[in-house]
């Protein structure tokens, strides 16, 4: 079996670490496993970076997703593994971290070409940017509209109604099986999942 791991990193952070222990219990069963982080670090030639593309065009639409408040949306560092060999004979593309402005909701219709698994790392996947909602629950009934770290924030009012309103209709729309690595996760995924 051919399987493809997207991550925001290769070596740091736990996400990392679990992305390698399915790799290595994956390759001791004879499939073939490679992994696209976006930040790479380390020498491995089963990881392959995700650079955001230096074309200017992708460069304006990261400035005006910045600009305007929005996140996750319009980032094209993923355009490469789509049309990438590994991506292409993949039976399993298997998402683990997601945030950090290198992935585009608007991609995962076609990631979902592919049986897709996404382990729910943080609740950054059915959340508007927020990492650890703790009491909060806009969340879960204004979409993130009344966030209260924006706020006290003195950057950019953030589009959190209209982003995870998006995220919301892609998702609907996706056939995936999510994983979690803790009960609070299940929990908050059990409440987010559309």
């Amino acid at each position: 079996m051919n399987i493809v791991q997207v991550n925001l990193f290769d070596t740091q952070g736990g996400a990392a670490r679990i992305a390698g222990d399915i790799t290595v219990a994956a390759t001791a069963a004879g499939h073939q496993v490679v992994t696209f982080a976006h930040r790479k670090s380390s020498s491995d030639s089963n990881v392959i970076a995700l650079p955001f593309p230096g074309r200017s065009d992708f460069a304006k639409l990261m400035q005006h997703q910045q600009r305007h408040g929005y996140f996750d949306l319009f980032s094209a560092a993923l355009l490469p593994m789509i049309d990438h060999d590994a991506f292409r004979k993949a039976d399993i593309v298997h998402l683990h971290c997601i945030n950090g402005g290198y992935f585009s909701y608007y991609l995962l219709p076609f990631l979902a070409t592919k049986k897709l698994i996404w382990t729910f790392h943080d609740p950054l996947a059915i959340t508007a940017q927020c990492l650890y909602p703790h009491r909060c629950n806009h969340w879960q009934k204004h979409y993130c509209s009344e966030c209260p770290i924006d706020k006290n924030s003195g950057g950019p009012k953030l589009k959190r109604d209209t982003v995870q309103r998006i995220k919301e209709d892609v998702l609907r729309m996706l056939d995936f099986t999510v994983v979690v690595p803790s009960k609070w996760m299940e929990n908050i995924a059990h409440e987010g999942i559309y």
